[in-house]
């Protein structure tokens, strides 16, 4: 192209690259900002995976731009600009923009740490291989953040020629697409939808129904008390008629029970579920939306849920986000979130018309992914957080008890995990935690307060000693080889010592090394631990520590060192 139209108007296509680029970039930097704004503005976060892979692509290449051109143009000053623009059309961009501008700093801070290494391994890689493909060039940009500009130019200075496509973002963005896997045929049973009965009373522990159903095995009633896992809750468990029911699930719209013991089909059966665990799990699951809305608070409105388990001891919620979290910042987390508790908010749990809902509530309601059907059931704890969401709630904050944090934890890049527990649970831990603390109280002797000073104080003695004991080590083994220098004997011009001294395998390798020289075949053992040092004149003459290590014992090295155990 560039050729063709460098024809038409009688121009080098080189000179002409160099008048149109700058201003196509410039134009770039204008249009990217602004997409930057806006998706960051509506929750998404630069990534490696998908969407969010795009973004981190667009703001790696408006960076790129600005360098090469050496422009004096801050990428957040100009996206403030876009914000205040905008700002008529789309508040929400001006109210969002803190956390956008936050967001774009670390980026900025993970690309410039990734490019300070980058040039080392051009230069590497450039030393190795003379012809480097459209592959080798991605995997370069992504693991290294190696544009292919710069890889361009090194390879030029090196008198290697390295062709990149002019689609070559379009082709990167491509490679990083999640393939959208065509879902497996859901199997369709044949039955009425069972009557859910644990949403209109969640704390209904009793009741009776009919089988209208058995598919191998597994119990069908026309009505049910007992929650199917879905949405990461698991499942209840209970009894059926006194038999145990060991598992709950759904298929469509019909719930099926896994019991012990024998049925008829048209049989009237009485059933009742596991109260304990069904309070634990509903707990759980409420404190998992009171989080996530403070998680939001805490840290900005480009949380979104990624994920999330609702077991019976503990539960997790995977958040978006693009750093760690520190304890300071869970424990803000944590004190909003046993607020929301305290004040013992209503929480609204009804069934609506899936346009009606998004109306009045927004896109933010799919936060655990997109709900099937044209109606879908909203929980919202009122003027604090409203989800699209299937599971058993509580009534009000307040049934919750108190939420705990435990700890969390980055599982990739942008999601992180936040482990927690409510209600007796959290009470149960926060026991458990009292206890170890007591015990080492009694273990040091001191009161509460001191434990954190005392421990400290241990831990830097233990160091010093740890260094002590290195000291005398060394002393040690300088004494042993002073020991043992009389204690080799010559056999053919080379000099043997095979001797066992007490210590452990560092003392052994360190006093073998100090008493080698170039005609010397050492082996030292502890009774089980043993290493062998052979000089270079040993060598020479078919000396080899790896073998001698084979032969008596189980280990590895080389010829010239090799450790392992006796046999």
């Amino acid at each position: 192209v560039w050729e063709d139209v460098g024809k038409k108007i009688n121009l080098d296509p080189e000179v002409l690259k160099r008048i149109i680029l700058p201003l196509s970039q410039i134009y770039s930097i204008a249009d990217h900002t602004r997409t930057l704004l806006f998706a960051l503005s509506d929750g998404a976060l630069p990534s490696n995976v998908g969407g969010g892979y795009n973004l981190r692509v667009i703001f790696r290449r408006l960076s790129d731009f600005i360098e090469k051109n050496e422009w004096d143009i801050e990428i957040s000053k100009t996206i403030e600009k876009h914000a205040y623009f905008l700002k008529k059309e789309f508040p929400e961009l001006m109210e969002n923009l803190e956390d956008v501008l936050e967001i774009l700093k670390v980026e900025k801070e993970k690309y410039k740490r990734m490019k300070e290494k980058s040039w080392r391994i051009i230069d590497g890689i450039l030393k190795k291989e003379k012809k480097i493909d459209l592959e080798k060039i991605i995997e370069l940009y992504d693991s290294h953040g190696i544009s292919p500009d710069n890889l361009k130019q090194s390879a030029l200075e090196k008198g290697i020629k390295i062709e990149i496509p002019s689609n070559f973002y379009s082709k990167l963005s491509l490679r990083h697409e999640k393939k959208i896997e065509k879902k497996k045929k859901e199997k369709t049973l044949n039955y009425p939808k069972t009557d859910l009965l644990f949403y209109r009373d969640w704390k209904m522990k009793r009741f009776n129904a009919k089988i209208v159903g058995i598919e191998d095995g597994w119990l069908i009633l026309d009505r049910t008390c007992f929650y199917p896992e879905s949405g990461g809750q698991d499942n209840d468990i209970g009894y059926i008629n006194g038999n145990k029911v060991v598992d709950v699930r759904k298929i469509g719209g019909v719930v099926l029970h896994r019991v012990e013991g024998n049925y008829n089909v048209g049989e009237e059966v009485e059933g009742e579920i596991n109260w304990e665990r069904r309070l634990n799990l509903t707990r759980h699951h409420t404190a998992a939306h009171i989080i996530n809305g403070a998680a939001r608070r805490v840290l900005g409105n480009h949380v979104w849920q990624a994920g999330a388990e609702k077991k019976e001891d503990r539960a997790r919620l995977d958040i978006t986000h693009y750093e760690s979290l520190d304890r300071e910042t869970l424990n803000k987390i944590e004190k909003l979130a046993n607020e929301i508790v305290l004040e013992n908010r209503k929480i609204e749990k009804k069934f609506m018309k899936r346009s009606e809902a998004e109306k009045k509530y927004g896109f933010r309601l799919y936060q655990g992914g997109a709900v099937p059907g044209k109606e879908i059931r909203v929980v919202n704890i009122v003027d604090f957080d409203v989800e699209a969401c299937g599971g058993t709630h509580c009534d009000r904050t307040g049934e919750v008890g108190f939420i705990k944090i435990l700890r969390a934890e980055k599982i990739q890049d942008d999601v992180v995990r936040i482990e927690f527990a409510a209600g007796m649970k959290a009470l149960k831990y926060i026991q458990e935690t009292e206890k170890i603390i007591e015990d080492v109280e009694r273990v040091f002797r001191v009161r509460r307060e001191d434990v954190k000073k005392t421990a400290k104080r241990f831990f830097e003695e233990w160091k010093e000693r740890g260094k002590e004991i290195e000291r005398l080590k060394e002393e040690i083994s300088r004494l042993k080889v002073y020991q043992l220098r009389e204690k080799f004997t010559e056999r053919d011009g080379i000099m043997f010592l095979e001797e066992r001294i007490e210590g452990d395998p560092e003392l052994l390798r360190k006093t073998a090394l100090s008493l080698k020289e170039d005609n010397t075949v050492i082996v030292l053992h502890n009774g089980r631990n043993m290493v062998c040092v052979c000089g270079k004149d040993a060598i020479r003459k078919g000396y080899k520590a790896n073998e001698y290590i084979k032969k008596y014992g189980k280990g590895g090295g080389n010829e010239e060192m090799a450790q392992g155990v006796k046999i």
